[in-house]
């Protein structure tokens, strides 16, 4: 079909008391650097997966031998996994009753990535390092413009180089904004749907909510990739 691709990879990120998504488009995956993140997340999810177990549990709810079995075949357990296991289960009326219910336990601490860190290590290893959705994703609070280009300005330092402007959740207006906060901070304009298969309403290819048109001569950093591949 003539599709290319470049490996990539999503880290969820905290900055400021602020969920961060950070994309690191053009990737060597078998990096040091790549490497050491993915292990040091295995060990935050290990400890994540530990706390919200004794959660579940506490809360009365006990896991099939299938969704067990589910679970262990996950190489990382996320939110959509435990909630769809939960709604399997017969706990839950509904899918996003589950996910809503997975979301609001709570854990002693935040197991999340640094977005500092993941942008000044990405950028060393030669990657195009985004921010994805900033004025927000699925279920999360919006931010002003003013905030977001608070957060560019600190985070640019470190290698920050584009930003998501065309999202499946966005109209125009919202597009606009972001258009006009990557040119302002000379980044490169990246698409996204956000798309996560059964795990969220979002269709593959989606990028606004009102069929807002790409500028595609504005999204260049395709230009700039190394490891193409297709």
């Amino acid at each position: 079909a003539g599709v290319k691709f470049v490996c990539g990879i999503e880290y969820s990120c905290i900055y400021k008391g602020r969920k961060v998504h950070i994309l690191a488009y053009d990737i060597d995956p078998n990096h040091e650097a790549v490497k050491r993140l993915e292990q040091k997340l295995k060990d935050l999810f290990k400890e994540k997966d530990y706390h919200r177990s004794i959660a579940i549990k506490n809360d009365g709810y006990t896991l099939s031998d299938e969704s067990k079995e589910f679970l262990k075949s996950r190489i990382n357990i996320r939110t959509p996994d435990i909630a769809r296991c939960l709604f399997n289960d017969g706990y839950f009326d509904g899918f996003e009753e589950a996910i809503q219910y997975v979301k609001a336990i709570k854990y002693p601490k935040e197991y999340l990535f640094d977005a500092v860190e993941v942008v000044e290590e990405m950028t060393k290893i030669g990657a195009k390092v985004v921010w994805a959705h900033a004025f927000y994703g699925l279920n999360q609070s919006h931010i002003t413009s003013e905030k977001v280009d608070e957060f560019i300005t600190e985070l640019k330092p470190y290698g920050l180089c584009g930003l998501e402007c065309y999202y499946s959740l966005y109209n125009k207006e919202e597009i606009d904004e972001l258009l006009k906060l990557a040119e302002k901070h000379n980044l490169y304009v990246t698409c996204g749907s956000d798309y996560h298969g059964k795990n969220k309403k979002i269709q593959l290819l989606e990028r606004s909510v009102d069929a807002t048109e790409i500028n595609e001569s504005k999204i260049d950093i395709i230009n700039t990739f190394n490891n193409v591949i297709g």
